[in-house]
């Protein structure tokens, strides 16, 4: 119990910190243009603070072996494999919700592309916590928690497939406002996971989220300028 009670609050904490700088600019008239880059900068530290804090918390239960293991040219390379096969999941994925909702995308890149198309009216500081959040801090969290800490909280290490299917399903439910786009988060989270399970390393599903949310908010932005 005390272990779900502790899973349930990492969620619930990277869910606000994730949230936080969107929440900045919605709210950014209602906040005096003296006082957002002290509040930005406080966010900023606070939640490098919180991954320094889950970060040395994982890696107690961590073994020396894993903690050795470095990342090369090898490991990136397997990233990029990673993500061209899930490019084309999300192809594939993102034609059915089109076809079954109308939808373009799912509702949280429309959000993220909204804040973008509107990026002449964002505090140039929020937009810049908001690039960090979704390309850094973001998949960092996300990594700790729903890979490592879940994995290491619930399951034994030949529970592999079982913690797989369980771990991309919470993910997905928790980044799902339709249906439809579970399918889409649910195999996010599947690479993400098969990325940590090749070699146990947290490191690896990092380096994968992170490629992930770069592409797709430098997409968004090229797509914003071409069209301005």
């Amino acid at each position: 119990m005390l272990k779900w009670l502790k899973f349930i609050g990492l969620i619930f904490l990277v869910m606000v910190l994730n949230g936080f700088t969107m929440g900045l600019i919605i709210n950014q008239d209602y906040i005096p243009a003296s006082g957002r880059w002290s509040i930005a900068l406080f966010y900023l530290f606070i939640t490098f603070l919180i991954i320094r804090l889950m970060w040395k918390s994982y890696q107690k239960k961590v073994s020396d072996k894993i903690k050795k293991l470095g990342y090369g040219w090898k490991d990136f390379g397997i990233a990029l494999l990673l993500m061209l096969s899930l490019f084309f999941i999300n192809m594939v994925l993102h034609f059915i919700i089109r076809k079954t909702t109308g939808q373009e995308t799912t509702v949280n890149q429309a959000t993220i592309a909204s804040l973008f198309n509107n990026i002449s009216k964002v505090s140039p500081i929020f937009f810049i916590g908001l690039n960090i959040s979704l390309v850094v801090t973001g998949p960092i969290m996300e990594e700790l928690v729903f890979r490592g800490f879940f994995s290491q909280y619930f399951f034994k290490d030949n529970q592999k497939w079982l913690k797989l299917l369980v771990s991309s399903s919470i993910f997905g439910l928790l980044h799902t406002f339709n249906p439809m786009e579970f399918f889409v988060y649910f195999f996010l989270g599947m690479i993400f996971y098969l990325a940590y399970a090749r070699r146990g390393n947290i490191v690896d599903s990092i380096s994968v989220h992170i490629i992930n949310n770069s592409i797709s908010t430098i997409l968004i932005l090229v797509a914003h300028l071409l069209g301005s």
